[in-house]
């Protein structure tokens, strides 16, 4: 609970260009709801005064009820149009440009040693089910709270009794839906990791395609993806199963209670206690009340799955970068040298270098020869600072390399991999890209 409410406020702080717009819907579904209770009496004042034959009284009633469709209309167009116009694309724009921020904060390394498929992934679930949560919240939940206080406080005002079947009913589906989403949410976490782990096999074969292709390896591949599959889908299905049953109980409790309502209103009605619009009004409010918190309820269930993306999604962006890559600005040209350095990969047990000591010197070419897997590649990462060296120094022109600001560094080499990425661009854009 207390790591979903963590979540639910760092949500908010990312939001807060769209408080006031998320603030006037949330205002909004309020009223409209009330606005639904606000018709259910009026269609009982007239279902009461066509009863009783006053027929003075309508079009007072009457009256009444445009004016209440005029407003319940005037409220919708603004909902609709806050919707449209200032929250849904603009709330998924910023939380694009919010994550791409926060992955490009990272280090080289840390990309190289991610899987960029997965990574990916990751953050689209987490942003889609921040989009999810937000109108589960405003669409459902709260209606669903809404209906709840102003039908329970009608009901009361119209027979206590009634009222209060309605509080404790209402009170009963809410924990118990509450408890169970909180129940299943590790079991959701251990269903999404497994699957999580399958797709990583699937994205690496769509990635490397004409690798997989070459080297004959279509069926291991396919052994890989196929491996304990029948476990992950039995464990899948148990998973939903444990919502099918938890719906199943749910929806018994309150048909029992929509049933138990009905015929107490009718004896009410029998002993002369009500009217006949009154009948109508507490049958339309229940029916009300138990449809919100039936959807109220089939959104609880889908929160634990939200939650656990938004938790992974707010652990990839919230990774910071693994040393810091600011620094002086002003680079002077000079000799390279490195001196006593050591390093080794973050994955590898071995290290690649163990105090190495070399110069290049400043407007000379200088090549590494040697074997594939002697490090050659490494020197360059070191220089262009994808990875931190263990210890020693490297040097450009008198500066320590791990001074110099990255960015900076970056736009005064050219360089070119022996593996080229091409982007999805003219041929001119990719030539020119690191200009």
């Amino acid at each position: 609970m207390k790591k979903t409410l963590k979540d639910i406020y760092r949500t908010w702080k990312i939001l807060s260009p769209f408080h006031g717009y998320l603030l006037l819907l949330a205002v909004l579904q309020l009223l409209i709801q009330a606005m639904a209770i606000g018709f259910g009496i009026i269609n009982s004042h007239t279902l009461t005064s066509l009863s009783d034959k006053n027929f003075r009284a309508m079009p007072f009633i009457l009256g009444i009820m445009v004016i209440l469709y005029v407003i319940e209309y005037i409220f919708d167009y603004i909902r609709d149009w806050v919707t449209t116009n200032k929250t849904d694309r603009q709330i998924q724009q910023l939380l694009q440009e919010y994550s791409l921020k926060k992955i490009l904060n990272l280090t080289i390394s840390q990309h190289i040693e991610d899987h960029s498929a997965i990574k990916q992934v990751i953050i689209s679930n987490g942003e889609m089910a921040i989009e999810n949560i937000i109108t589960n919240i405003l669409f459902t939940i709260l209606p669903a709270m809404g209906m709840f206080i102003f039908s329970v406080g009608t009901l009361f005002y119209y027979d206590i009794r009634l009222g209060l079947i309605g509080f404790i009913v209402s009170l009963i589906i809410f924990i118990w839906v509450y408890r169970f989403a909180g129940y299943r949410q590790p079991f959701i976490e251990k269903n999404q990791a497994m699957w999580r782990e399958n797709q990583k096999i699937r994205t690496e074969v769509f990635s490397h395609l004409p690798l997989v292709k070459y080297q004959a390896q279509e069926e291991l591949f396919t052994k890989k993806y196929i491996s304990n599959r029948l476990e992950k889908v039995k464990y899948s299905i148990m998973v939903s199963n444990m919502g099918t049953r938890h719906r199943a109980k749910k929806d018994a409790f309150t048909t029992i209670s929509q049933i138990t309502s009905v015929f107490y209103t009718i004896f009410l009605y029998i002993s002369g206690a009500i009217s006949l619009g009154t009948i109508y009004l507490v049958w339309n409010i229940n029916s009300r009340l138990y449809w919100q918190l039936s959807s109220m309820s089939t959104v609880f269930r889908q929160l634990p799955t939200l939650f656990v993306d938004l938790n992974n999604y707010f652990n990839a962006v919230d990774r910071e970068p693994i040393f810091n890559e600011k620094g002086n600005k002003k680079i002077i040209s000079g000799d390279i040298i490195f001196t006593n350095v050591s390093f080794s990969y973050p994955k590898s047990e071995s290290p690649v270098y163990t105090g190495v000591s070399f110069k290049i010197p400043y407007g000379k070419r200088t090549a590494f020869v040697g074997s594939s897997g002697g490090g050659k590649s490494t020197i360059i990462k070191l220089l262009m600072r994808a990875y931190d060296y263990t210890s020693g120094s490297i040097t450009l022109g008198g500066g320590d390399l791990r001074t110099l600001d990255t960015y900076t560094l970056r736009h005064k080499i050219g360089y070119v991999e022996q593996h080229v990425d091409l982007l999805d661009e003219s041929i001119k854009e990719n030539i020119l890209f690191g200009v």
